[in-house]
């Protein structure tokens, strides 16, 4: 078997087949995401590992970068640049450059929806849970995030004077948000809610660059727990960001605190809240998860 392990909990992954030169063991994690009861890991020599309720994977005759997705449906980013589904989500249609192929640089998926990101132009493809708004997609962007029931799109930069506006689709969150929040160069999504990081031109309109802001729909954007933030992510119902390895986490949309996975003490360099499991990667390159372990075991 092989072994993802920290504090808090053992993950044991199935382990490749012999014939490929690949080892699965802690300190060489370098992609997590959790659902509820299931977890995936990418490790740096390109293996993937599913355990819990997400026992399968995509074909092993290529290497992976990097992993996304809930129960409802997983991708990974291929080492060839490719957009690799399973569980409940097809794969994406990647459409034809007339050249060398865009590889894919950054996957969002949540509850059946994926959306991905090649070089700055955004294409979403699985159920549409966009409530009748228009999905941004275009060539203008830099960043993408996704929560239950809406997502959101972060602008490129394209110049002096540029806002770095949020552009929001679905019945969580409305579309009107791109009009009141600006300055982002980090973006998370969960349930009804929306955060971002402050880029250095907030400091223009007196607000602390690195610092959290968040909104729900139909609400003005309001700041987030005290602090400034290196990076920002979000699960179903919990946000979660880093400052210099430490995590803070608070539940989205006015959520009772007790519904949030609290991490263990570690320094982590990458986090998923997941739903009712959580899993992260340490600055040492382990893999941890906490909340609900139980069906993550092999």
């Amino acid at each position: 078997m092989g072994l993802l392990a920290l504090s808090g909990c053992i993950l044991l992954f199935a382990q490749p087949p012999p014939r490929v030169e690949r080892e699965l063991h802690p300190g060489n994690v370098v992609s997590v995401a959790a659902g509820d009861g299931s977890a995936c890991a990418v490790y740096a020599s390109g293996w993937i590992a599913c355990s819990g309720n997400a026992t399968d994977h995509p074909s092993l005759d290529r290497g992976y970068k990097s992993v996304a997705g809930d129960d409802d449906g997983w991708c990974a980013v291929g080492d060839d640049g490719g957009v690799y589904c399973w569980g409940g989500i097809p794969d994406p249609a990647v459409p034809d450059t007339g050249a060398d192929p865009v590889g894919v640089d950054a996957i969002a998926v949540a509850h059946g929806t994926g959306c991905m990101l090649r070089g700055t132009a955004i294409t979403c493809w699985g159920a549409d849970d966009s409530n009748g708004d228009p999905i941004p997609v275009g060539p203008y962007f830099s960043g993408i995030a996704l929560g239950p029931t809406e997502g959101c799109a972060m602008e490129t930069d394209r110049g002096p004077g540029d806002l770095g506006q949020v552009f929001c689709f679905g019945s969580g969150l409305d579309a009107r948000s791109g009009t009141r929040v600006d300055h982002a160069s980090a973006l998370a999504v969960s349930l009804g809610e929306g955060c971002v990081i402050l880029d250095d031109l907030a400091a223009n309109d007196g607000r602390e660059p690195g610092g959290v802001d968040c909104w729900t729909s139909g609400s003005a954007s309001f700041a987030g727990p005290a602090g400034t933030f290196d990076a920002i992510t979000a699960g179903d119902w919990t946000f979660c960001a880093l400052s210099g390895g430490g995590a803070t986490c608070w539940p989205s949309d006015h959520l009772p605190e007790d519904t949030v996975n609290t991490p263990p003490d570690e320094a982590f360099a990458q986090l998923d809240p997941g739903g009712t499991t959580s899993c992260g990667i340490t600055t040492a390159g382990d893999g941890v998860c906490w909340g609900d372990t139980t069906g993550i075991g092999l």
